[in-house]
C-alpha cells in the first residue's frame, strides 16, 4: 500500500490491529483520511470535496508555517488520525443516507459497488501491534491507519497462507517501556529528589519471566555454552529483575506456572524487589465483599398524584379537598408563605401576617387581620382606609414615644365584662381589639355606632378627646374607664371621672413585700405584665412587658355594684405574668373577620374540612422541646421532651419531633393542615415527595424521627387521605402556631426520664469551653465557623505576644542585675524547658502585679530562680526577665492590664504603634496594619468575603494589604523591573517633551494613589470628590430634627468669596472683616515663585479668596460654622491621620483664624473638622462619630454612615487601580487608558451590574 515507505527495522510490513469502527473522509489538500472530528460541521457534510480544519487554518493564513499534516499533499501518503466517538458517524444533519452495511455480491472478493467511493466511508481504525512503535501514533511511518472494508479484506486475504507461522520481535527492557538509564524525556519528581528518593528501575516483568523460564528448563546444562548464557542472564535478573513480577508476553506454558512458584530467596528492606514483591502479593489479595450501600435502608419516596392540590393557585383550604380518581391520598408542602396583592399596580400587599402600604408619601405597617377588620367594617361611601391607616399609624408613634402602652387583651376583656360593654374609646384605630362592637376616639369613629356602655381608656386621649368624653360621661352611667391611680403632676383640674364615679380597683406596678414571717433575703413577687410591648401593631409580636404605673378602674357613682367575679377577673389580668397576650380565634362574634385576616386565616385554614394541626420546636440552654395543638379540640395537644442533646441541638429537631406529634395524635383516614413555622424542615418532606428530589436519611441528622414520619405519611396515603404543611411565620400572632410555640416550650422543661428520640449514633461530637451548648454538637457550619475563629484568634494572640515582647524591651523595662523583680505572660501553654516553680505566695502575688520591690521580692521567699523558671497561676504561665521596670512598665503593671492576655497584647501593640519606633510593632508591617484597632477594619472584611465582588477586585484588595501589589517599586524589589521610577509621570512627561528622567518619583501604591502622580492626577481628584460627595449627601439626608444644620456645598465646590456672596455666609462677617482678620495670617504664607518681582497684597488676597474648601456647614441654632476638608490617603501606617489632619490644618489656618476673629463681634464660632479617610477603607470611629454629632446627625445613623464611607473608599481606591492598570499597559489602544471591557460597576446593596452599549 505505500511503496515508497520502508519499515524502521527492516520487515516487510508493520503488524497492526484493529481499534475501533470509525467514519472517515479524505481531506481534499492533505489526502489524509481523518474522522468527523478532524473536520468543521461544513465540510463534514460538504458532498463535494473538502479539507479538514488544519488545513483550512492553514491556507488561510499565507506564509504562516504549515502543520505536519497540512504538507502531506502526496496520495496516498499515510498520516496519522485521532481516535473518533464510538456514535461519531450519527450525523445530525446529513442529506445522503451513508450505508454502513458491506454488502457482498456473488464474487467474494467483490466490493458490490465499483464506483468512486462516497465522500463518507466506513471502515476501522488500526492502531500498531509492534512493541517498538508504542508512543509513536503521530509518526507517519507509525501511526494510526484508516483503512476501508475492502482494503480490509485485501490485507486478510494473503495472511490465510501464513496462519501456521509464528511472528517473533526480540526487545530490550528500554524498548518494553522498562529502561534501566535515565531517558530523555523521563518525567522528574522534584520532591521526590528532594527527599532523597531513587527512581525504581528494572527489568522488563516479560524478560524476568523469560529468564526464570530458561533457568528452570537448563537445569542440567551447566557446563555447556547454553548453561553459562543462562548463568549470566540468571545474575542479570538478580541484579535488575523485580521478584515475583510477571506478565506481559508469555513464554511457553513453564512460563505461565513461573508466576505461582515461591521466591525463597531472602531480600533486604531497601531492595526495590521486595516492595515489588509486596505489591504483587497486595494486589492479588482476594476483593472483601462489597459493602451494603448507606442509603440501602431508605423508605420509599413519597408518591405525588396529579391532584391539582396547590394551595393558592388551584383551591383555598375552605374549600372542598381535591382527591384523585384512584383514591390514593398525597401530600401537598407549601414550602413558603404566600403574597397577596389587591392588584398588580396597587401599593398594599400582604406577607406573613403584615400588611404594608409601599407608598412615598405615607408607607405603613399594619398586622393583616387588622387590616382586613377595618376593610370590612369601614364599608361606607367615601371611606378612603389607606389614608385613614396612615393617620391612625402616625397617632400611634405619638402615643408610644409619650411612653403610653397598651393594655393587654385579657385586660380588656376584664374591663368589658364590668358592665357588658359594647363600644372602646381610646387609643387609635389600629390597636383597638375587634372584639368590641364599636370603637372610636373623639370625633373619629373607627367601626361601629356609638351607643351603649363603653369602656374608657383615659391616658390615650388627647385633650380634645377628653373634653369630648367629659361630655359622655356626664350624660351616661355605663361607663368604665381606665386609668392612672394618680393623675400627672403638672395636672391641677380634677378629672371628670373622680367627680362622677367611684374606684373599683387599683392596681400596683409592684406587689408588696413578702410578708415578716418570711426570711429577711426573700425578694419581691415578681411585677405583673398586663400591658403590651412597644410596637407591637406593626410587628405581630404578642409579648407583654411589666406594669410601669398604677392603674385604677372607675365607674359611675350611681352604677349598679359590680360583682366580685367581675373585679376578680380583672386583678387576675393585671397581676398576669404570662409573657404572651391572649391570642384565641372566635369566628363568632364582632372579632370574625380579624381572625380570617391572619396568615391561616386568609388560606382558609380554619375552616378546613378535617383536622387543623400547630406545630413547633422549642431550643434553648442546651434542651429541646417539640409540642403539636388541635384546633377546637385542646384535649388534642400533646408536648414532650426532645432527646439527644449531647450530639448538639438545632431547631430543626425538635420542629420534625413536633410533626411527628401531629401525626401521631391525627387517624390515619382523616385529611390533615398543619401550620409549621420552619421552611428548612418543610423542604426536607418536599424532597421525600415525588422522585424530582434527592433524599436519603444516610445524611439525615435526625433520621429516626424523619423516618417515622415518613411512615406515617406513607400510611395515610395508603389510607386516602390528603396531608398538608403550610408555611407560616413565626411570633406574628397566629393563634395555633403560638400555642405550639408554647407547649413546646413546655416540653423543652420536662424531666430528663421524659424524653423521646433519645438514642445515640456513632457521628462525630465536637465540643469547646466556649460553646454556647453545653453537650456538644455535630460537624457544621456553624462548627467551621468557630475552628475558623479560633485559628484566626490564635494567630492575633501570636502577633499580641510579639508586640508584649517588644513593648518589653524597647519601652516597657531597662536593663538590671537581679532577677525576679520582673515577670511576664508567656501564655497558656507549659514551657518546654525549665523548672516550674511551687511558690504559692509568689502565685498569689502575680495575681495582683508583674514588677516587684527588692523588699517585696524578698519577702516572697523564692530564691532558685532562674532565666527558665516559669510558674503557673490560674491557666497561664509566667517567667521572669532580668530587667527592671520603668516609669511607664510599671504603671502598666500596676493597672492589671496583664491579667488579659488578649486586652494586654492589645495594649501593648496600641502603645508601640503610638510611639513610632520605627519598625513593626509585629513582625510585618502588613499585621500592624491588619491588626490595628478602630479604624473600620471590620469593613475590609466583609468587602473581602463578600462573593458579589468580582475576585480580582477583591485580590488586588489582598495585595494592597500585604504590601504584593505589583506596582513599579515592589516589581523593582523582586528584580522584574530596572528601576523603581513611576511610568505613568515619565510618560506625562515625555507627552510635555520632557524627557528628564533623573528625578521621577517612586511608583509606590501611595503614589499612584495620589495626585502627585501625573499621570493619574484626574482620576485621583474624581474619587476624592465622588468618597465627599457621597458622605456629605449622607449627612445632610440623615439630620435630627431638632437641629439645622445647612451643607452650602452639596452641589459643588464654591470658593469662599463664592459663599461670601451667600447671605449664610455674610451673617457670620462681611468679607471686608474677614480679610481684614485673616491678612496678617494668610500673608505669613509664602507664595510660590512663578513671577519675578516682589509680591503685591492683592496676589496674597486673590489666592485666599480663591480657595475651594471640601465643604462649608452653618449651624444656625448655635452660630457655628463648620469648614469641612476631606483627605483620601495612604493608610498604611498609623500616622496617616495625623499627618492629613496638619496638612489640612495648615491649608486652612488662614480662614479659621479669620472667621474666629471677626465672627466673635457677631457670637460666631468657626472649627475645621477634617474627615480623613484611608485608601484602605480606614476610619477612625470614634472621631468619626464625634465629628457626624457636632454636624447634627441621627446618632441611630452615624454607625450605618461609617460602614458605606468605608465601602465607598475602598470601591473608589478599586476604581483608581483599574485606572493605573489601563494607563500603564494601555489597554483601551493608543494611549488612551480606557478598558475595552465594560467592567461590573457597584450600584449599592451589594449589587453590581455591567453597562451595555
Amino acid at each position: 500500500m505505500w511503496p515508497d515507505i520502508q519499515p524502521e527495522f527492516g520487515d516487510a510490513g508493520w503488524w497492526y490491529r484493529v481499534r475501533d469502527q470509525v467514519t472517515f473522509r479524505e481531506c481534499q489538500s492533505c489526502r489524509g483520511r481523518k474522522t468527523q472530528d478532524a473536520y468543521t460541521r461544513q465540510g463534514w457534510t460538504c458532498q463535494t470535496t473538502a479539507k479538514c480544519k488544519t488545513c483550512e487554518y492553514a491556507y488561510a493564513r499565507p506564509g504562516s508555517r504549515k502543520t505536519v499534516d497540512a504538507i502531506r499533499r502526496t496520495k496516498g501518503q499515510r498520516t496519522s488520525t485521532r481516535i473518533a466517538h464510538p456514535y461519531a458517524h450519527n450525523l445530525r444533519k446529513r442529506t445522503t443516507r451513508i450505508d454502513y452495511n458491506d454488502h457482498a455480491t456473488s464474487d467474494p472478493d467483490s466490493d458490490g459497488n465499483e464506483c468512486d467511493p462516497p465522500a463518507i466511508q466506513v471502515g476501522v481504525l488500526l492502531s500498531s501491534a509492534d512493541p517498538r512503535y508504542v508512543g509513536r501514533s503521530n509518526d507517519a511511518t507509525k501511526g494510526d491507519v484508516c483503512l476501508s472494508m475492502k482494503e480490509v479484506r485485501q490485507l486478510l486475504q494473503p495472511e490465510q497462507a501464513h496462519q501456521g507461522g509464528l511472528g517473533k520481535v526480540w526487545l530490550t527492557t528500554k524498548q518494553m517501556g522498562w529502561s534501566l538509564v535515565p531517558e530523555d524525556d523521563e518525567i522528574i519528581n522534584i520532591t521526590d529528589e528532594w527527599n532523597g528518593k531513587t527512581t525504581a528501575r528494572s527489568l522488563a516483568p516479560a524478560i524476568s519471566a523469560y529468564i526464570q523460564w530458561l533457568w528452570d528448563c537448563a537445569r542440567g546444562e551447566e557446563s555447556t555454552e547454553k548453561g553459562r548464557l543462562v548463568r549470566e542472564a540468571w545474575s542479570l535478573e538478580q541484579e535488575w529483575g523485580a521478584a515475583g513480577l510477571s506478565g506481559g508476553l508469555a513464554v511457553g506454558d513453564q512460563l505461565q506456572d513461573s508466576k505461582h512458584q515461591t521466591n525463597t530467596q531472602v531480600l533486604a528492606d531497601n531492595d526495590i524487589r521486595r516492595h515489588g514483591a509486596a505489591h504483587i502479593i497486595h494486589r492479588e489479595q482476594p476483593w472483601e465483599s462489597p459493602s451494603v450501600s448507606i442509603a440501602a435502608d431508605d423508605p420509599p419516596t413519597l408518591p405525588d398524584v396529579e391532584a391539582r392540590a396547590e394551595l393558592g393557585r388551584d383551591f383555598f383550604l375552605d374549600e372542598d379537598i381535591p382527591r384523585h380518581p384512584s383514591g390514593q391520598g398525597y401530600v401537598a408542602v407549601t414550602e413558603t408563605s404566600l403574597l397577596w396583592r389587591q392588584s398588580e399596580d396597587s401599593t398594599i400587599f400582604t406577607y406573613q401576617g403584615l400588611t404594608t402600604d409601599t407608598s412615598i408619601s405615607s408607607p405603613w405597617t399594619i398586622m393583616s387581620g387588622t387590616w382586613r377588620h377595618l376593610k370590612c367594617k369601614r364599608q361606607e361611601p367615601g371611606a378612603d382606609t389607606e389614608k385613614f391607616v396612615a393617620k391612625e399609624c402616625a397617632r400611634q408613634e405619638l402615643l408610644e414615644g409619650a411612653k403610653y402602652r397598651s393594655p393587654t387583651w385579657q385586660v380588656l376583656r376584664a374591663l368589658k365584662g364590668v358592665h357588658s360593654a359594647r363600644q372602646l374609646y381610646g387609643e387609635t384605630a389600629i390597636t383597638a381589639p375587634p372584639f368590641f362592637e364599636a370603637a372610636g376616639a373623639g370625633d373619629t369613629m373607627f367601626w361601629g355606632e356609638a351607643k351603649g356602655p363603653m369602656v374608657v381608656l383615659w391616658d390615650s386621649l388627647d385633650d380634645m378627646a377628653k373634653a369630648k368624653c367629659e361630655e359622655q360621661l356626664s350624660r351616661s352611667t355605663n361607663w368604665v374607664v381606665w386609668s392612672r391611680e394618680k393623675k400627672p403632676r403638672d395636672a391641677t383640674d380634677t378629672r371628670p371621672f373622680e367627680r362622677l364615679g367611684r374606684q373599683i380597683f387599683c392596681g400596683k406596678a409592684k406587689l408588696a413585700n413578702a410578708s415578716a414571717s418570711d426570711n429577711d433575703d426573700e425578694q419581691q413577687a415578681p411585677k405583673g405584665r398586663a400591658l403590651r410591648c412597644k410596637g407591637w401593631w406593626k410587628t405581630g409580636a404578642l409579648d407583654t412587658c411589666n406594669n410601669l404605673h398604677n392603674m385604677a378602674c372607675w365607674v359611675h357613682c350611681n352604677s349598679l355594684e359590680v360583682p366580685k367575679s367581675s373585679i376578680d377577673d380583672l386583678r387576675a389580668a393585671w397581676e398576669s405574668i404570662e409573657d404572651k397576650n391572649e391570642c384565641e380565634v372566635t369566628l363568632e362574634g364582632p372579632d370574625r373577620d380579624y381572625w380570617l385576616g391572619s396568615e391561616i386565616g386568609m388560606l382558609g385554614g380554619y375552616a378546613f374540612k378535617g383536622v387543623t394541626m400547630g406545630i413547633d420546636g422549642s431550643n434553648g440552654e442546651g434542651r429541646m422541646g417539640a409540642g403539636c395543638c388541635c384546633f377546637k379540640q385542646p384535649e388534642v395537644d400533646r408536648w414532650v421532651r426532645v432527646g439527644r442533646e449531647d450530639e448538639g441541638t438545632s431547631s430543626n429537631r425538635p420542629e420534625l419531633g413536633g410533626l411527628l406529634l401531629a401525626l401521631e395524635a391525627t387517624p390515619e383516614a382523616d385529611d390533615l393542615l398543619v401550620a409549621c413555622d420552619n421552611e428548612a424542615v418543610l423542604k426536607v418532606i418536599r424532597k421525600w415527595v415525588g422522585q424530582g428530589g434527592k433524599a436519603t436519611l444516610a445524611t439525615a441528622p435526625d433520621a429516626d424521627i424523619l423516618r417515622d414520619v415518613l411512615e406515617l405519611l406513607h400510611n395515610r396515603i395508603q389510607a386516602g387521605a390528603a396531608t398538608f404543611l403550610v408555611k407560616v411565620k413565626s411570633h406574628r400572632g397566629e393563634p395555633i402556631n403560638e400555642r405550639a410555640d408554647t407547649l413546646a416550650e413546655w416540653g423543652r422543661n420536662m424531666q430528663d426520664k421524659d424524653k423521646r428520640w433519645d438514642q445515640k449514633t456513632s457521628r462525630l461530637i465536637f465540643q469547646h469551653g466556649l460553646c454556647r451548648q453545653p453537650g456538644g454538637t455535630t460537624w457544621s457550619a456553624s462548627i467551621r465557623r468557630m475552628i475558623r475563629r479560633q485559628a484566626s484568634q490564635e494567630k492575633l494572640s501570636q502577633a499580641y505576644r510579639v508586640a508584649e515582647v517588644k513593648w518589653a524591651e524597647k519601652v516597657g523595662y531597662r536593663k538590671h542585675e537581679q532577677l525576679g523583680l520582673v515577670w511576664t505572660h508567656v501564655g497558656t501553654t507549659r514551657p518546654a524547658r525549665g523548672r516550674e516553680i511551687t511558690n504559692d505566695a509568689l502565685r498569689a502575688s502575680l495575681n495582683r502585679q508583674v514588677c516587684f520591690t527588692e523588699e517585696e521580692w524578698a519577702a516572697v521567699g523564692e530564691q532558685e530562680v532562674t532565666e527558665h523558671s516559669f510558674i503557673r497561676v490560674g491557666d497561664a504561665y509566667f517567667k521572669p526577665l532580668r530587667k527592671g521596670a520603668t516609669r511607664e512598665g510599671r504603671a502598666a503593671a500596676h493597672s492589671g492590664e496583664f491579667k488579659s492576655a488578649t486586652a494586654w497584647g492589645k495594649s501593648c501593640a496600641t502603645s508601640l504603634d503610638e510611639e513610632q519606633m520605627g519598625s513593626p510593632v509585629t513582625k510585618t508591617w502588613s499585621t500592624d496594619f491588619l491588626i490595628r484597632t478602630g479604624v473600620s477594619r471590620e469593613e475590609m472584611g466583609k468587602w473581602l468575603s463578600n462573593r458579589s465582588i468580582p475576585w480580582r477586585r477583591r485580590r488586588r484588595l489582598i495585595q494592597i494589604a500585604t504590601g504584593t501589589f505589583p506596582c513599579g517599586e515592589w516589581l523593582a524589589s523582586k528584580g522584574l523591573k530596572p528601576s523603581a521610577g513611576c511610568e505613568l509621570c515619565k510618560r506625562a512627561r515625555s507627552n510635555q517633551a520632557d524627557d528628564d528622567d533623573t528625578d521621577l518619583p517612586k511608583e509606590t501604591i501611595g503614589h499612584i494613589q495620589s495626585a502627585a502622580c501625573a499621570g493619574q492626577r484626574e482620576v485621583v481628584t474624581a474619587a476624592h470628590h465622588a468618597v465627599f460627595g457621597a458622605l456629605t449627601e449622607d449627612i445632610a439626608a440623615h439630620q435630627e430634627a431638632s437641629r439645622k444644620v445647612a451643607i452650602l456645598t452639596l452641589e459643588r465646590e464654591k470658593t469662599i468669596r463664592t459663599l461670601w456672596d451667600d447671605a449664610q455666609c455674610s451673617q457670620i462677617c462681611t468679607s471686608e472683616e474677614l480679610w481684614a482678620a485673616a491678612k496678617h495670617a494668610e500673608m505669613a504664607i509664602p507664595l510660590p515663585q512663578r513671577l519675578p518681582g516682589p509680591q503685591a497684597e492683592h496676589d496674597y488676597e486673590s489666592r485666599f479668596w480663591n480657595r475651594r474648601p471640601d465643604g462649608v456647614a452653618i449651624d444656625t441654632d448655635n452660630k457655628t460654622c463648620y469648614i469641612l476638608e476631606f483627605k483620601r490617603t495612604n493608610d498604611r501606617r498609623v500616622t496617616y491621620r495625623t499627618v492629613a489632619e496638619e496638612r489640612a490644618r495648615k491649608q486652612y489656618e488662614s480662614l479659621v483664624a479669620g472667621m474666629q476673629q471677626a465672627g466673635q463681634r457677631n457670637g460666631w464660632t468657626t472649627e475645621l473638622l477634617p474627615f480623613v479617610g484611608g485608601t484602605s477603607g480606614s476610619v477612625q470611629q470614634n472621631l468619626f462619630k464625634t465629628q457626624l454629632e457636632k454636624l447634627g446627625v441621627k446618632k441611630s445613623e452615624i454607625e450605618r454612615i461609617r460602614q458605606r464611607h468605608a465601602r465607598k473608599l475602598l470601591d473608589i481606591q478599586d476604581n483608581v487601580l483599574r485606572s493605573y492598570f489601563a494607563l500603564k499597559y494601555d489597554v483601551g489602544g493608543a494611549g488612551q487608558g480606557t478598558s475595552r471591557t465594560r467592567q461590573p460597576e457597584h450600584i449599592g446593596h451589594d449589587v453590581y451590574t455591567t453597562p451595555h452599549d
